[in-house]
């Protein structure tokens, strides 16, 4: 596993140089990329294997080669896919709202470090990334319930995701940061790391990451239950853009050792409006195609659909050339261009 993330760092830097600038796509040509790249979270994350899934179907079934590259977190890449600095990204709907309507008009928990980047453009929707609270077993946490006093991983400048879903499940269980011990983390694998070294007793991961498995496996895990009552999941999505709750039943996943509510929100694929068309079909259009083929890499990835790819509750405009697409293939429907228009007014 570390060879192949560390293949997929290289092969970034030989191919784009050491700032993963835009390659091979300037002007509109109708010529496909030989090569595109795609920021993604940190390596570990269940980000950066949702990314890697999405890069080999593409590079597999599409004439182009994606090549995935590690950042720190979306806030350290996300505005330079908005302005074209950086072909793709991966990422949430609700880091997406937060770049795309900058600081002046969307805050969550009175945070948005986000330069805004109104040209940030949607490619497509895909699976829902569950999300929450990491304990140890012998924690004595179960739900948000257990967390006022509690030692939690937070700040995380470097990942405003993982800052956001914190303050999420807090607001869940009607808390702030002041009712907890908040221990700096600059990001999401610091935070886990900081809690398999005993400095903090709460992180944030998503259900079901490597780095999560690997905590499991060394001294035992177990995601923190949400309140699904009506109230306390009202306080949530009144705040986060882009949240719903799910029900997750015990299995194969570690840390969920009996049927348990957690929040989640859907992870897509970004560019910006200048991208060309060709560079965001070659992407697109294998990626559409082969959909099915992404729940054979991963699990969580088996809900990553042809339906999923077109949202009416998308928090940025789709991109032109991913609309053409979607119109040729009978997946835009009139109620979708309403959408898009409100979307691109909220931008300006």
């Amino acid at each position: 596993m570390r060879n192949r993330r560390l293949l997929a760092v290289l092969c970034g830097a030989a191919l784009f140089g050491g700032n993963h600038a835009i390659a091979e796509v300037a002007g509109q040509s109708d010529t496909p990329p030989t090569n595109l790249f795609m920021a993604a979270g940190p390596a570990g994350t269940v980000q950066y294997t949702f990314a890697a899934a999405v890069a080999k179907v593409v590079s597999d079934n599409g004439p182009s080669q994606l090549v995935v590259g590690p950042y720190g977190g979306s806030s350290t890449f996300l505005h330079a896919v908005g302005t074209g600095e950086v072909n793709f990204g991966i990422a949430t709907a609700l880091d997406f709202a937060m770049v795309y309507r900058g600081p002046d008009k969307l805050k969550i928990g009175g945070r948005n470090p986000y330069p805004h980047a109104p040209d940030l453009r949607l490619v497509g929707s895909g699976a829902d990334l569950t999300v929450g609270l990491l304990v140890t077993k012998a924690s004595g946490i179960k739900t948000v319930h257990d967390l006022k006093g509690r030692k939690v991983a937070g700040e995380y400048p470097a990942h405003l995701g993982a800052y956001v879903n914190t303050y999420a499940q807090l607001r869940n269980a009607n808390l702030s940061w002041s009712d907890v011990v908040v221990v700096p983390v600059p990001g999401l694998t610091q935070g886990v790391e900081a809690l398999n070294a005993g400095r903090v007793e709460v992180a944030n991961i998503g259900v079901g990451a490597p780095q999560a498995r690997e905590m499991d496996a060394k001294i035992g895990i177990r995601h923190v239950a949400n309140d699904c009552s009506p109230a306390a999941m009202k306080r949530v999505t009144d705040e986060v853009p882009g949240y719903h709750f799910v029900t997750l039943k015990p299995g194969n996943t570690p840390g969920i050792p009996e049927e348990m509510c957690l929040t989640a929100w859907p992870v897509g694929i970004v560019t910006s409006v200048k991208q060309p068309n060709a560079a965001v079909t070659a992407v697109l259009k294998p990626l559409y195609e082969n959909a099915a083929k992404l729940g054979d890499i991963h699990p969580g990835l088996k809900v990553w659909t042809q339906q999923a790819f077109v949202r009416p509750d998308a928090t940025v405009p789709y991109h032109p050339a991913a609309i053409a697409y979607y119109k040729s293939v009978g997946a835009w429907t009139p109620d979708m261009d309403a959408v898009q228009e409100k979307l691109i007014a909220l931008g300006k």
